[in-house]
């Protein structure tokens, strides 16, 4: 199944590009400071969203799959770590 027709809200996906036009780090820190953009641009709600559907996506093991993400919008950094340490920082988000 695509990861479209998996996740058509596609909140991570949303997450990934708008990461990649912030000169944002990826790091654990980068990611908590992209929380906080984040939430500036689309709010709490959206971010619930977000971490409910990133938590899908782990229990599902499609994290690795969103390398397709990145490579489709040139990503540079996404990696199998960066994508795991970034899920980590979305689900730990309160």
């Amino acid at each position: 199944m695509k990861l479209e027709d998996k996740y058509p809200e596609a909140y991570f996906e949303h997450w990934l590009v708008m990461l990649s036009t912030m000169n944002i780090e990826f790091s654990k820190n980068g990611f908590e400071e992209q929380i906080n953009n984040y939430l500036n641009f689309e709010g709490e709600e959206e971010m619930r969203k977000l971490q409910n559907e990133v938590v899908q996506i782990v229990q599902s093991d499609d994290l690795i799959k969103f390398k397709e993400v990145g490579n489709r919008f040139d990503i540079e950094n996404l990696n199998e770590q960066s994508l795991k340490t970034m899920a980590e920082v979305i689900m730990n988000w309160n």
